[in-house]
This record gives C-alpha cells, structure tokens and sequence, in this order.
C-alpha cells in the first residue's frame, strides 16, 4: 500500500471518563477486533487518539467506540460509523450518539495533534534513557593540569543533549574525545557523570582502525560512492572490520555497567553491530531504538559490501529504526528485501514496518530540526554581539555569499570554484559588484590536499580578478561565528554532492527571519526534500551552479515559501523530533506478555525472531503417551521438506526406503488413519507412495482425496479460468526471464524464483491485478507466495483439506481422539490454524480429552505448538511410535531405529526421566508395555 496515498485522522470522544478504544473496519483499526483496537488517550474531558492514526484516502471507514470500566466492556448500540477520509481529518463524536463532527481545517487539526503530542510527551518523563552515540555531547580536554568541560560543536548532539536535559531521565554514552590515560579515567568518569554522561575508552590503535573502516569504506558505501577497487571489498577479514566489532564491544560493555532495563536509543552508523551484542548479552527483551544521520543507498550499492548481512541482521535486532527522510527508507527497506528476504508492510497506526521473523520492526521517518529558542537566547548573549560586530566590519561594504563545508570529496568545493571562476568570465560585471565568496573550511588531516587545492584556485581567482573575489578561512569556527557569518551574509550556498539532511539552511533562514534571505541549495542533501524557498541546483552540472549564483544576486524567492519554510522549521524542531522518536519506541515495545524473543544464530548471523511462549521443541514421550492411550488416531504429513529431504524440483527422485518402511508401520494399525498432503500432482504423490498400504492421498493441496484405497476423489469443478490464467501467465513469462509457468490439474503457478528479485516482484503484483481484473473470482483465488503466484480453486487449501479428512473418519469410525499435524513452509499454517480452532472450540469430530500435535520445522512464528528441529526428528518420533504399537515389549536399549544403516537414533533417558510427571502412564515401563 503506498503511503503517499493515506490521511491522518484523529478520533476525539466527549465527555467519557472510561477507558475506551477504537475499533473499525481496517487494519489500523483493528479489523474489529477489540484486542487489536486503538486506546484513547484521556485530554481534559475528552478521549482521542494518541497519535493520528493513518487511514486510506477517500477510503470506506466504518467504526465503533468500546468503553472499559471495572473490567466489563461496552461497546456502542447504535448503528457502525461512517467515514471517508479525503484529507487530514478531525473527527469529534459522542458515546452513543449518532452525532459526528468531521473537521477538515488543518488549523484545528494541527492544534489538536500539538495537544496530544503535548500529553504523550509528558507521559515520557517518568521513563528511564540511556542514548549512545560514537561521541558524547561534551568533549573533556585538559589545560595547564586541569580538565575543562566544552561542547562538541555538533548541532544534533547539542541541541539533543539540551532536549534530554529538559524532559528526559537519561544517561549518555560516547567516546569522550580524546584518549585518556589509566590514572586519569576514574577522574574523567567522576567530572563526566555531573553531566549525566559515561565515557568509553578505546584504544587508539581501535580507533584508528575503526575510524578508518567508517571513513574510507562504510561512508563511501552509505553515500553511492564506491570504489570498486577499494580492499574491503575483497577481504572480508580486516585489521579495520575487527576493528569495528571491538569498538562495538567496548560500547556494549560501557552500556551494561549502567543498564537496568532503560529504554535505549542509538545513534550512527560507527555503532551498527551495538544492538546485536546487546541482544546477545540481556536475558529479557531490551527496547531498542536506532537512528541513522546519514543516507542509506540503494538496494545495488549496499549489496556489494562484504558485511551486508551481519550489519542489517544487527540493526534488525532493534524496535524502531529512524531516517531523516523517506528515500533513505526506502532504500533500506528494498535492501532488506533483497537481502534478508524479509517482507515489509504497516502496523496498525499507519507506520511503516518490517516483517522481521515473527517481529514488526517500525520504520520511523522525521528529520532532526533545530532549537529556535536556544538561537535566539545566543542571539541576546553579549559575546555574540562581539563577534557579530567584528565580522561585520571585516566584510563592511560587501554583499557576501557564505558557505560552510567539512572538508571531504563529497563537499562539491572544486565544482562551485570552477562555476565561480567560469561566472566571473561569463557574466556582466555590474551584477556581481561586491559580491564576496565566503567559504570557511572545516579541515580534515585526512582531505589535506583538497583544502590547499580550493585555497589554490581561490588565490588564482582573486589575482585574476585583481580583487577578493573569494575569502577562504580554514578553521573549526565555533556556533557564534557560524550564526554570526550567516546573519551579515545575503546569500547561503550549500554545494555537496552527497549529503544527510544539513541544517544550515535551518539555521539560515531561521537567523535571516526580518530579513531578505536566499539559499543555493544542493538537490542531493536532505533539507532539499523538506523545504521549498531554496534555489535548487545538481552540483555536478557546473552551469546550473552558475545560474544559481546569479539567482542569489539577482532575485528573492517568494515571501509565500518563506513563510512556510520558517512555520515548518518552528513546528519540526528537535524537541518534536526526539520526542517523536522516543514516543514511537515506546509505542513498538516488544510485547514480553505473548512472544518470547529468542537470538538465534551465532556471530555475525545473529537474529533476534519473536516466538510465542507456547511454541515449544516436541516432547517426543509426551505424543507417545497420548498415541498409546487413543483409539482412533488421525496423522497429516507433508511431504517434501516433512518426509523428503530433497530438491523439491526433482521429480525423479524417490522417497528413501526408511520413510516408507515408516509410513507402512503407521498404517498397519487399524487405529491409524494416515495422510500425506501436498501441492504436487496426483500422478506424482502415486508413483511415490503406490507401494504403501492402506496410505490415504491428498494431492494439489486436497483438490484430490484418495482415502481407503479408493480411486481419487475430485473437489474442483472443471472451469475454463484455467486456460484463462494459463494464458495470462505465459504472456507474463516471457516478460520476465528466470521466470516458469507450472500447470497442475487443478491450478496454475507463475515461479519467479531465478529471476531478478525485484523486477520478478514487480511483474508479479503486474500479474495479480491482471487476473484479478479478468477471471471470475467466484471460482478461483489468485494466491501470492514466496516467490510465486498461483491461480487455485477457491477454498481449496491444506485446512479445509484437513477438515474434509477429519469429518470423514468421523462419519466412518465416531469421535476422534488423536490428531497430529506437521509441516514445514506457509501452506502447512493453514492445517495448524484449523486443528487450533476445532480444539478450542470442542468440535463434535473430537472427544473431549482429545490429544492435538501440530509441528514445524525450526524455531520459527508459526501457528504449530512444536517445533521439530530436523528431519531426522520426525523419522525417530514415527519409529518409535509404530514400535510401540507392535505386540511385543520394548526395553529402552532397543528402542533404537529398525534401519540403522540409514542413522541410528536413541531414546533420551534423561529426557524420559525429566518428563516422567507429565506422561498420562504411571510408570515408564508401561509405555513401552504390549498394547492388548
């Protein structure tokens, strides 16, 4: 579903003192189901929605209000509510009444939003923070013997610390800025927690080597820059990727000497692996949020990096993961796609989220703002007043243009000299009178050469010119002199190549609010997405920067866009950000009441799957105490993947003479009633199993039944949608290389799985909507899987396949006391879900004390009890099962396999023991005992 495509909504209720919730039609609403419905938050007199719940535009919404009090829930008696959403939307309704308000000025719906978020945020306070990043707001440096205390001067550090220390209960962890000495640490650590802050200290040879895996590989990766010839690409084990790892351990180590179960929020891409550490260290489930400040590329550039897997199988490991804006998302979200064939989709408030193993993993999109209210505080301070004079006299008499660049191959410095050198020559004269470039040089020891090229050709200009045309000042200038060169400036130019979001021209316009202000804004920064006053150029085309120029010397943009840029930089601040951030973490809290969250893997493949507390390994004594003590027993298997352990393309292969030597044991008690089911054809299924007696068929996933040694029975009418969707499908193959059509009896299937991931996903959804537009769906349904598309008949699956089996038997040999179900991919879930119901809700096919088994393979969400961990599992769970029903006794020592040429398999003696209360015999002898 496109997000561009849905409104926001927020739902008050008046005069309600109740807890009450939301609950509709649609997913964001819960689909009616109370327990998945919206709550209230309590406003004054009112209820309303604690963030704006996003809802498809012009889309049909009906809805109800449920109210909660001492435990009894009512929900509303009058008829659903109606609503189609066309833009953000205030909705104001009374319990009970068919009274409805819908209000669609963007003035009361702001205000409305800014209330709740006001509330939301109080809400936070009483929670506890630890926020780490690579380096800590505050450097500490030492002079003449003792240590002093200074800002970083980092905009987004500064102006978070200072949100942290208004409403938040935090700790920070970061580097503290240089290296300290082992006698001096428990010092630094003394000063440092005075500002809530905990140092890390790293090695300088880890930080070289950290430093150098981030700046020369991990940024060119991150900003579309790589060279093909870089060594990282080709060495996987590097003195600067463990270097990386280290230096994420010694900050996972710094963190658990303060953790006590604060919520966590990372920042930086030198921190990737933390959250996998973290995940490997902490019993209980730890609430993780990320947030990158630089751009994600695509999906074609991340996956050429060697350690692709290990870093988004680790950033995966957390609840949210933030990005300054959508195409940085977007990116990620394609690459984990492709990479970690995860599937992405939205939650129930509209965000955006990632499918991640049984997890919802939210996607969070909102950019880091600025203070306003700390500008002008610095504005009032008669130091700034100081340094704004002088420079205003330095550049008295000049219309100065300002730019502020880190010094790095990305800042675009050569392209804007060589549009300024080509502007002078090119251009009238009396428009460039006084115009002065000011361009200040943050340096960089690693980019030496580029900062002595720029001063180079700005000296050849000027000498040129025979006046100073630019004035170029290499120096780390402190906050006062950015606002102060950007206050006496008249125009702003931001030329990177390859930016993040940039908050100069937050800043500028900002600082420039009375005043006439333009900016020359780089089409590949973030803030060109976020704002519409700036004159927007691609910095590689050197006459669209010359035209630009003349832009900033020649015209003003439009007050209009001003305005709404200045309204946006006031309502998006970093306040809203970081509150918003942490709000949202919150919000995504692991849910510990229903899932256990299990680190599966080793290393680097370290992944963190939400698994629910009842899912547990099978007993394999505990289904043998039940089969022993039922009469009539009903076994499903699925086939490939369950009992054969091959390619599931070879149809030439044979089942191993061990399973069939298995299922025929099974089926020689009378009491047993077993069936294979698969998707494979009929033709297929009996060329595999012919030779097995009394063996009950259900092929093409049941759409043909061969029970009691019967001829098949067919479920399907004869249709021509199959010759339709054949045709379709054909015409969809060609298009699509690596892409095969399957024909089967009863249905049709377009496989894409060796063809390119996305172009192969794309012509799938292409595919859906053409057959959902021409064949009549009353007879068939359109199904996507992994990496298919099939065309089947309606209401032919694996669980209804299982109810038409169990209804038989029912009919044929009464109630049924014994039911087991196992398979191992998504057709298989369907079983498990069906045996669930009618175990719950006490279905006449069943005894009262029936025993239901429903397995998988791996850990793994599923809606299955158990968990087998592999095949070989099952081969033993049927030996043993088939020996006990033999008329003979068994001691433990033999109860081995009857085919040990295949493998051997033993009973677990201390598992037995161990598990002896929870055996419905009384003695362990008797299990094993003749059955009479």
């Amino acid at each position: 579903m496109d997000i561009l495509s849905k409104v926001s909504v927020i739902f008050t209720l008046k005069n309600v003192s109740d807890e009450v919730y939301l609950v509709g039609n649609c997913e964001a609403l819960g689909n009616w189901n109370p327990k998945y419905g919206i709550r209230l938050l309590t406003l004054g007199d009112n209820n309303c929605t604690i963030t704006p719940i996003k809802l498809l535009k012009n889309s049909k919404i009906e809805y109800k209000y449920i109210k909660c009090a001492k435990g009894v829930s009512t929900w509303e008696t009058i008829s659903n509510r109606k609503l189609v959403p066309k833009n953000n939307l205030l909705v104001q309704d009374y319990f009970n009444s068919p009274i409805s308000k819908h209000d669609y000025s963007q003035k009361h719906f702001e205000k409305a939003r800014r209330a709740s978020f006001d509330i939301n945020a109080s809400r936070i306070d009483s929670e506890s923070f630890i926020i780490v990043s690579m380096h800590l707001p505050l450097k500490i440096s030492k002079q003449s013997g003792k240590w002093e205390i200074i800002d970083n001067n980092s905009s987004w550090h500064s102006q978070l610390y200072s949100v942290a220390q208004e409403k938040l209960n935090f700790l920070w962890i970061g580097y503290p800025g240089m290296s300290i000495s082992n006698e001096d640490q428990p010092e630094v650590i003394r000063i440092l927690s005075n500002y809530n802050c905990i140092p890390v200290f790293v090695p300088e040879n880890t930080l070289n080597f950290h430093g150098a895996y981030c700046d020369s590989f991990l940024l060119s990766v991150l900003n579309n820059t790589v060279d093909i010839n870089h060594a990282l690409l080709h060495e996987h084990n590097t003195q600067q990727w463990e270097g990386y790892k280290m230096l994420n351990i010694l900050f996972n180590d710094a963190l658990f000497s303060v953790y006590s179960g604060q919520i966590l929020w990372i920042h930086g891409i030198e921190l990737f692996l933390l959250p996998s550490f973290i995940s490997r260290k902490v019993k209980d489930p730890v609430n993780i949020g990320f947030y990158i400040h630089r751009p994600f590329p695509s999906s074609e550039i991340f996956r050429v990096f060697p350690h692709k897997t290990t870093i988004l199988n680790a950033l995966c490991c957390c609840d949210v993961i933030g990005f300054q804006i959508f195409e940085h998302a977007s990116h990620f979200i394609s690459t984990c796609e492709r990479i970690l064939e995860v599937k992405s989709g939205t939650t129930k408030d509209g965000s955006i989220c990632l499918n991640y193993f049984g997890r919802n993993i939210t996607i969070f999109i909102g950019h880091v703002g600025i203070l306003p209210e700390k500008i002008t505080e610095e504005q009032k301070k008669d130091s700034y007043v100081e340094v704004l004079e002088k420079i205003r006299m330095e550049v008295k008499g000049k219309n100065v243009f300002f730019s502020l660049d880190n010094v790095s191959p990305l800042a675009g410095l050569t392209l804007k000299m060589q549009a300024i050198k080509r502007l002078y020559k090119r251009s009238s004269k009396s428009i460039l009178e006084n115009i002065m470039f000011l361009q200040v040089l943050v340096p960089n020891i690693k980019f030496q050469g580029i900062t002595e090229q720029i001063c180079d050709i700005a000296e050849k200009i000027n000498k040129e010119q025979k006046k100073e045309i630019i004035r170029v000042i290499v120096k780390d200038i402190t906050q006062q002199e950015r606002y102060a060169y950007m206050e006496v400036s008249s125009g702003l130019i931001v030329g990177s190549i390859r930016e993040g979001l940039c908050l100069l021209p937050f800043e500028y316009l900002y600082l420039k609010r009375y005043f006439n202000s333009c900016i020359l804004l780089s089409e590949f920064t973030g803030s060109s997405n976020t704002l519409s006053s700036p004159y927007k150029i691609n910095p590689f085309n050197i006459n669209a920067i010359e035209a630009g120029i003349l832009q900033l010397a020649k015209h003003l943009p439009e007050k209009k866009k001003i305005d709404r840029d200045l309204s946006y930089i006031l309502t998006k601040t970093t306040s809203y950000w970081a509150l918003n951030f942490i709000s949202q973490i919150k919000n995504s809290r692991k849910n510990t009441s229903k899932y256990q969250y299990v680190p599966i893997g080793m290393g680097d493949t370290l992944r963190v799957m939400a698994i629910p507390k009842d899912f547990n390994k099978l007993d394999d004594f505990l289904v043998l105490s039940a089969y022993k003590n039922c009469k009539n027993r009903v076994m499903f298997f699925d086939v490939e993947g369950t009992l054969l352990n091959f390619i599931k393309d070879n149809d030439s292969a044979q089942p191993p003479s061990k399973i069939l030597n298995a299922l025929e044991d099974l089926c020689s008690d009378p009491r047993n009633t077993i069936i294979t089911i698969t998707g494979r054809e009929k033709a297929i299924l009996s060329k595999w199993f012919s030779s097995v007696k009394n063996l009950n068929m259900a092929a093409e996933y049941g759409a043909y039944l061969k029970m009691n040694s019967n001829d098949w029975e067919c479920f399907v009418e004869k249709s021509d949608w199959i010759e339709c969707s054949r045709q379709i499908i054909e015409s969809h193959v060609q298009k699509t290389e690596g892409s095969f059509i399957v024909v089967k009896d009863s249905s049709v299937i377009f496989n894409y799985k060796d063809a390119d991931t996305g172009f192969g996903q794309w012509q799938a959804k292409d595919l859906v909507m053409h057959l959902e537009n021409l064949l009549n769906l009353e007879d068939c349904e359109v199904y996507e899987g992994d990496m298919f598309v099939e065309v089947r008949p309606r209401g032919i699956d694996k669980g209804t396949t299982l109810s038409r089996v169990l209804q038989k038997i029912y009919n044929i040999k009464g109630k049924i006391d014994f039911v087991f179900a196992i398979g191992d991919d998504a057709s298989d879930e369907k079983m498990f879900e069906i045996v669930k119901k009618i175990k719950k809700r006490l279905c006449e096919w069943l005894s009262p004390e029936a025993k239901t088994f429903t397995c998988t393979f791996g850990i793994k969400p599923s809606e299955a009890m158990y968990y087998f961990l592999n095949a070989d599992e099952v081969l033993k769970l049927m030996e043993l099962l088939s020996a006990s029903g033999k008329n003979r006794a068994h001691s433990l020592g033999n109860l081995v396999s009857r085919h040990s040429n295949y493998h051997f398999t033993t009973v677990n003696i201390n598992t037995l023991s161990r598990n002896r209360r929870g055996l419905d015999s009384q003695d362990l002898t008797e299990i094993f005992s003749p059955i009479p």
